[in-house]
């Protein structure tokens, strides 16, 4: 018997897309009954007084993505998009829900809002956080796909958005690399750099405006709940150092936080085709110039584009388990750290070098 007839591998970004309709003012429900909601932000700094946002006992089944967008204009826009995935009790009802209490499938849109509104209100008042809705979710969607080259109003009803937001857009999927028309997308993975990435983020974004490029810079974390990061944790050390546990200990220790689960950290760039090479050579001197680790993305290039956009958890799986203490750790803040009495007398007369690589 053979499958070929039923193309199970067609190329239609439609196809792929799990995005459905807006069915409450503020959440987007998927077609595989997932819900999503998105918190738009203004970076702001975190000083030791500064409020910190009440963390959700989030478990599987839910995800987030923290997002920032840049334009071509250089304009920057940041974002927190929380995904949940109804997991079903015997009796029907979802039971993964933030509250330990079970709600109807029904219910999942008023559940998500009211959880949104609980966190939007945790933020400190000079984040200025504002829950998305209607046409600013059709807004924010559309830039996550093509970065900016598409702007579209929001249907009436907001129905059908994997097909009406894809409809004659020129993406391609044909070769590694995703592309949009004349265009490719050129994604830069940072698998170990969420705890130092103000520096470099900042070159980057000064450059890619000087060149009018725009960005997308996605953080992903596909959450578990404490039992189940610690399973997942056990289960992927299980062979470590089997004759020295206190290795496999040391190892391990930090490794989990409040926050748990699959993390990938991506910046993504839309640039002409004949300037794709000179773009990746820029970036090779630049991480080698920090010493940092980092992948320009080939062969996994279309798997993690998916898993980028809000709501495509199943693509892009890359484990094993981050742990993050705080939403603040990946949020678009920037972290002021005391400097004890003691270091101060140490770091007079020094100056740290920054290495810069050449422009593009």
């Amino acid at each position: 018997m053979s499958w070929k007839e039923y193309k199970l591998q067609n190329k239609r970004a439609a196809e792929h897309l799990s995005w459905g309709g807006i069915t409450h003012p503020n959440i987007l429900r998927c077609k595989d009954d997932s819900v999503l909601g998105i918190i738009s932000y203004q970076p702001y700094r975190m000083e030791k007084e500064t409020q910190r946002i009440a963390l959700p006992s989030f478990q599987s089944g839910w995800s987030i993505w923290f997002e920032e967008q840049q334009e071509r204009t250089g304009v920057r826009h940041s974002y927190l998009t929380v995904s949940w995935m109804p997991f079903r009790s015997m009796d029907g009802k979802v039971k993964n829900t933030l509250t330990g209490e079970k709600v109807k499938i029904e219910a999942l849109e008023d559940a998500l809002a009211a959880a949104l509104h609980t966190l939007a209100a945790s933020f400190p008042a000079e984040a200025q956080a504002h829950i998305l809705s209607y046409q600013e979710i059709v807004d924010y969607l559309c830039f996550t796909l093509t970065m900016g080259e598409r702007c579209m109003e929001m249907p009436d009803p907001p129905i059908d958005l994997d097909l009406y937001l894809t409809d004659r857009l020129p993406l391609n999927f044909t070769e590694n690399h995703v592309r949009l028309g004349d265009e490719m997308f050129l994604l830069l993975s940072l698998p170990a750099l969420f705890g130092a990435q103000a520096d470099i983020y900042e070159e980057l974004r000064q450059t890619f405006a000087g060149h009018r490029i725009p960005c997308r810079h996605t953080q992903r974390l596909l959450l578990f709940g404490e039992k189940e990061a610690e399973k997942e944790l056990r289960g992927y050390t299980g062979k470590w150092c089997p004759s020295r546990r206190y290795i496999k200990e040391l190892l391990t220790e930090g490794v989990l936080g409040q926050l748990n689960g699959y993390y990938t950290n991506e910046i993504i760039l839309l640039i002409p085709k004949e300037e794709f090479d000179t773009v990746t050579a820029y970036l090779h001197r630049l991480m080698y110039a920090r010493a940092l680790p980092y992948v320009i993305e080939d062969y996994n290039a279309k798997d993690l584009w998916w898993g980028s956009l809000p709501g495509m958890f199943t693509a892009g799986l890359v484990p094993p388990l981050c742990g993050f203490a705080a939403l603040e750790d990946l949020l678009n803040v920037e972290q002021i750290i005391p400097v004890k009495e003691e270091d101060e007398e140490v770091q007079q007369g020094e100056e740290e070098e920054i290495v810069s690589a050449e422009s593009i």
